[in-house]
């Protein structure tokens, strides 16, 4: 229960309100970036966690690490998709998270065969080599010229 609520979700829910005001002021590709990495470190941490309370830990750093995918997702996502086309490029952004949901479901076969920590150090480790590839390949276009006079 602490680990899903608190641990996370709670953390998530206010960092996101940050998380969108540093992606209004930030290069948004650097953000999404980052947060991709810092909560794929902080998955594989929780592979090498000794005690609850660092479990607990890399949990909440982990949500707050999350927080900041999304508000710079959905600005990147408006600035490289025709506005003709941007709900339907919202809609398959946020499918991802059902998709991403199924696909942790299925993390028990890998449970079976690495164990939670095996399976939290592989992820993190995959997660680690897509921010990776985000980084050489994302870029911020630039914000509408009101965004830049202000």
């Amino acid at each position: 229960g602490l680990l899903a609520s608190f641990g996370f979700t709670a953390l998530y829910t206010v960092f996101t309100l940050v998380a969108g005001r540093a992606a209004d002021g930030n290069n948004r590709a650097v953000v999404a970036t980052l947060a991709a990495a810092g909560w794929s470190l902080t998955t594989a941490a929780q592979g090498l966690a000794g005690s609850f309370d660092s479990v607990l830990a890399t949990r909440a750093v982990t949500g707050v690490s999350q927080a900041f995918l999304t508000p710079p997702a959905y600005g990147l996502i408006a600035s490289y998709v025709p506005e003709s086309r941007l709900a339907t490029a919202n809609s398959v952004y946020a499918s991802g998270i059902y998709v991403g949901g199924a696909l942790a479901s299925l993390s028990i076969l890998l449970d079976n065969q690495l164990g939670w920590r095996g399976t939290s150090i592989l992820a993190g480790g995959l997660g680690l080599g897509i921010a990776g590839v985000s980084a050489l390949a994302l870029r911020d276009k630039d914000k509408p010229k009101e965004e830049a006079e202000n």
